[in-house]
């Protein structure tokens, strides 16, 4: 039972938080006027700002000694117990004129629709201050200065101080229907409200929030959106190829590589073949020897210098020698290199006679065929 009295007493306490934060919301859309207007019927309770402290009026029309002087922390005690006894009365913050910048200036009368956004323009480009930092607001003087001119006073209050007496305001469910000016009678306030002025500039921000500049600015952020995705694409793309292109280069390399280990086996190999066909084997001479000379011929000695090939021995008829090795393929340019001696032991001619040795890649001479 008292789990079920605290859930809805919970349920009490954010329902009525719930309506009175949709009730502030409504509040704050109506104009200043509009809610100086409605609140009218509930009164309306007068903060002022003095020089000793501050005052908290019973209506506007009140005199100023009806109130005594408080501090900021006791105006503001008493704001909030007069709210207690009636809660739709209005709160107005009112400060001294002097604690406010204050300039005049003469406009054309055909300005008088757009007074506030021109004076604002000008204090932006002419004095050291920002607009957030600062409330403004302004009067028409009644008397034209002249043919076609309207005198303007405009008001700079700075944004700290105000804030600071709206936010415990607004905190303890006040409404804050103005925030205006007072020169000389605290009951008579100048014709500004900083309030209006600023909800002026809110206004104008949201109208120039339409919904074709809205549909318009969604329109350019998603032409950007399609190139900044096409420009990555295309990035993506150059990446991988430029990746692609790395690996086939590095493929390539090998691949050249290999070719040039080949082409320098090719190159070995045919080396080693012009050197066995440039060099004769010892075999071939002795076999090639053996078939040239005839039986009765004796070979005593055999030196081989290169290609050149040196044969001393017994034959019986050694003028005939250098002849039968002009027929042999392999040998060529046989000559005696030593005058032929008779050799009475053994019967026979003692020689000595050098022959060319032919290279395997040469062919042999056409007598040679001939003869065979």
């Amino acid at each position: 039972m008292s789990s079920l009295t605290a859930i809805l007493g919970a349920s009490r306490v954010q329902t009525r938080d719930f309506l009175h934060w949709w009730t502030q919301e409504l509040w704050g859309l109506l104009p200043a006027r509009a809610r100086r207007y409605f609140a009218g019927a509930g009164g309306e309770l007068v903060l002022v700002a003095t020089d000793d402290g501050y005052k908290v009026l019973e209506s506007t029309g009140a005199p100023a000694d009806a109130a005594s002087v408080l501090s900021q922390a006791q105006a503001l005690d008493a704001v909030r117990s007069h709210l207690r006894t009636r809660p739709h009365a209005a709160v107005v913050v009112r400060i001294p004129v002097h604690s406010c910048f204050h300039r005049t200036t003469e406009l054309p009368s055909a300005a008088r629709a757009d007074v506030g956004r021109i004076l604002d323009l000008d204090l932006g480009r002419s004095m050291p201050f920002r607009l957030e930092d600062v409330y403004t607001s302004y009067y028409v003087e009644p008397r034209a200065p002249g043919a076609g001119k309207i005198k303007v006073h405009q008001l700079v209050a700075k944004r700290a101080p105000i804030d600071a007496l709206l936010t415990p305001l607004e905190a303890a469910g006040a409404r804050v229907a103005a925030v205006d000016c007072w020169h000389g009678d605290v009951a008579k306030p100048l014709p500004v409200d900083f309030l209006a002025a600023r909800e002026g500039r809110q206004a104008s921000r949201a109208t120039w929030l339409t919904a074709p500049r809205v549909l318009g600015l969604a329109v350019a952020l998603l032409a950007a959106c399609a190139v900044a995705v096409g420009l990555w694409r295309s990035q993506s793309a150059l990446e991988d190829l430029q990746t692609r292109v790395g690996a086939a280069r590095e493929r390539a390399a090998a691949v050249r590589r290999l070719l040039e280990s080949s082409n320098a086996v090719v190159g070995e190999v045919a080396r080693l073949q012009r050197r066995k066909m440039a060099h004769t084997p010892a075999v071939v001479i002795l076999d090639e020897l053996a078939r040239a000379l005839p039986d009765s011929v004796w070979v005593t000695e055999l030196r081989r210098d290169g290609d050149t090939l040196d044969i001393s021995g017994l034959a019986k008829s050694g003028a005939s020698l250098p002849s039968l090795f002009e027929r042999s393929p392999l040998f060529s340019d046989a000559t005696m290199t030593a005058p032929l001696t008779l050799d009475p032991q053994e019967d026979k001619e003692r020689f000595s006679l050098r022959v060319r040795i032919r290279r395997q890649d040469q062919d042999p001479p056409a007598a040679a065929d001939k003869t065979r």
